[in-house]
């Protein structure tokens, strides 16, 4: 791995922040997750946020190309499941909050990669607490 690939990863890590079984190693059991900050910040920029992400990379790493991906097709019938989704590609590597984006591979998926000014315009959803209901 390259040193900015790690720079970015842990730039990731820090906005999400560290998981249960990280903070509790050993010690983790599965209920720790429920009350950890990590995995509600991972549903936020998963659900909603996700090209706010890309947008906090873009302003770190200004070569950040943002993609839109509309659709997953399903290798083995064809099946398109429809999505909205950003990643952000940043030197050949796509990224969103988990990390690496699918290795890389956008071969299953219906994408378009966006200039910045259609990425300025484009509508970005937001993560919504009342649609989700309560925490915990």
């Amino acid at each position: 791995m390259d040193n900015k690939h790690e720079h970015i990863l842990k730039t990731i890590r820090l906005i999400h922040g560290s998981s249960a079984e990280e903070l509790f190693g050993d010690a983790y059991e599965e209920s720790d997750a429920e009350h950890c900050a990590s995995k509600i910040i991972r549903e936020i920029y998963s659900c909603g946020n996700c090209g706010q992400l890309v947008r906090i990379l873009k302003h770190i790493y200004p070569e950040t190309k943002p993609v839109r991906i509309d659709a997953f097709i399903n290798p083995e019938n064809n099946e398109e499941y429809r999505m909205i989704h950003f990643v952000a590609d940043i030197d050949g590597t796509l990224y969103d909050i988990e990390g690496e984006f699918m290795n890389s591979n956008l071969s299953n998926y219906v994408h378009e990669y966006l200039n910045d000014a259609e990425f300025e315009n484009e509508l970005l959803e937001n993560y919504s607490f009342k649609n989700r209901g309560p925490i915990g």
